[in-house]
């Protein structure tokens, strides 16, 4: 999985330094998403880490992220509401545990490396979730003033403009990408070639998706531009994707979430 790395190379000065790669729920996105985290940290960049988990993440992914990684940490972690409640959308996958500990293993070689929880929670004082979300990016940017920032969320939240339509009459408020776009942001779509993914609609569970269009494109991993005026300005093609279950139902998450990261 090769991301183009040249603005991830690049002096603070030069390249751009936030990356927001919005995905849906399978395994390939997180590791994707990993391996450009790694590819940075190995080229040297500060990097700052956003993770589409709720706010009062903040402090179990802290303590975990500090801990040894061992099972009675990881079992910490996962008996916090958000990973053992019963909505599981697909934030709370193995697959983003495993992100998770391999970020743990990175924290302790890569003093450059800082992860911090992304979302908001929606109507607080009349400020959306999404624009939420972009005062956190821009507050770690102001934390780190030369380090980049890259964010994984879901691929409505990272678009660049708005998604244009309306649920039951209400306005769908503006993705974070759009209130962030002033930062020229490289806005990535991780796309995937039909398989299966987790997602809830409305009832959650692994989904049969169909492929696109371009399957043949997307079916080899690869990157391609994408046009300037579009709501994203890169694709990441994955290959056929495979649906990611929530990581507290797994048998034994601590040691699978080792199996599903690149090295």
């Amino acid at each position: 999985m090769n991301y183009p790395s040249k603005t991830i190379d690049s002096a603070p000065e030069n390249g751009r330094r936030f990356h927001a790669f919005g995905g849906g729920q399978s395994l390939a996105c997180p590791q994707a998403f990993g391996a450009a985290v790694c590819h940075a940290l190995e080229h040297g960049r500060e990097v700052s880490v956003g993770l589409e988990l709720n706010p009062d993440q903040a402090g179990p992914l802290a303590h975990f992220l500090a801990s040894d990684g061992g099972a009675a940490a990881a079992e910490r972690l996962l008996q916090t509401r958000f990973w053992s409640g019963p909505l599981h959308d697909g934030r709370s996958s193995l697959a983003m545990f495993a992100l998770i500990e391999r970020l743990r293993q990175w924290k302790q070689r890569y003093a450059a490396l800082a992860v911090f929880v992304l979302d908001g929670l929606p109507g607080v004082a009349g400020v959306s979730r999404d624009e939420q979300m972009a005062q956190r990016v821009r507050a770690e940017r102001v934390r780190r003033p030369q380090g980049i920032v890259l964010t994984l969320t879901g691929n409505a939240h990272n678009r660049l403009k708005p998604l244009g339509f309306a649920i039951q009459g209400r306005t769908i408020p503006a993705p974070m990408g759009v209130w962030l776009a002033d930062l020229s942001p490289a806005s990535v779509t991780l796309a995937t070639a039909g398989g299966s993914a987790w997602m809830c609609a409305p009832a959650c569970g692994v989904r049969v998706l169909e492929a696109g269009h371009d399957a043949a494109q997307e079916m080899a991993p690869a990157y391609r531009s994408l046009p300037a005026s579009g709501a994203y300005t890169g694709q990441w093609s994955l290959g056929v994707s495979t649906a990611s279950l929530p990581a507290r139902g797994a048998p034994d998450p601590h040691a699978t979430s080792s199996t599903l990261m690149l090295p």
